[in-house]
């Protein structure tokens, strides 16, 4: 619907206008990055407060305003990357990439095993649950590019520390998606597995009764001997 879709646009550039001055707000009166305006006003317009961006408006522009988004963060690094700089820092950014992977790993896989009483997959086995929480704990690795970005943009930092902090956070984009994959992977074998156990288990057990049935029917001594099963 044309006139629906032009609101939308209409409500969105509106919050977008509103965040800019909101955003600057927080730099000059808290000491803090422009992207935690940007974050509060988008709460704030939200669906679960003013709704001034409803469930609607987030269906419709989300997917768009996301690959947009994604687009202009990806170009932006990928310009800040530039190899010279980085290699004396290779060392540093592998064995923080590795500390944070393990930990990160470990922690998410802990918390998910312990919180697995009251979760969905409480009823699994244990091979399936811990394919499920290798994929959350995946998950878990991840470094928000944007907010690297935006920090780093707004701060027009450069040095060591700003090389190692943004080759790390490129670098674990990769390291998760091969994570996650693997993860999937485990967990798709023994999930499946499951499923078709269980599948096999409730066939046997719909059949039973059909059996049991045409048992007694072909033991019924008043059933004539025509009518009776073979």
């Amino acid at each position: 619907d044309v006139p629906d879709t032009l609101s939308h646009l209409l409500a969105f550039v509106l919050v977008l206008l509103g965040a800019h001055p909101l955003g600057l707000f927080f730099p000059k009166y808290f000491r803090l990055p422009l992207i935690t305006g940007y974050l509060v006003a988008g709460i704030l317009s939200g669906p679960f407060l003013a709704n001034l961006l409803n469930e609607d408006v987030v269906g419709i522009l989300g997917s768009y305003v996301n690959a947009f988004a994604l687009s202009f963060i990806s170009f932006q690094a990928g310009q800040e990357i530039y190899l010279p700089e980085l290699r004396p820092q290779i060392k540093s950014i592998v064995a923080l990439l590795a500390t944070y992977y393990c930990t990160a790993m470990a922690l998410g896989t802990t918390v998910f095993m312990l919180a697995a009483g009251v979760s969905f997959y409480s009823g699994l086995v244990h091979r399936c649950q811990l394919g499920i929480e290798l994929m959350f704990a995946s998950i878990s690795v991840l470094v928000s590019p944007s907010t690297v970005m935006g920090l780093k943009v707004e701060l027009n930092s450069v040095g060591p520390f700003t090389h190692v902090a943004l080759g790390t956070c490129m670098t674990a984009e990769f390291v998760v998606l091969v994570s996650f994959s693997v993860s999937r992977v485990v967990a798709s074998i023994y999930c499946a597995k499951l499923a078709r156990e269980h599948r096999l288990h409730h066939g046997h057990r719909a059949h039973e009764p059909r059996a049991r049935s045409a048992a007694r029917t072909r033991d019924d001594p008043h059933l004539p001997a025509a009518e009776r099963p073979a």
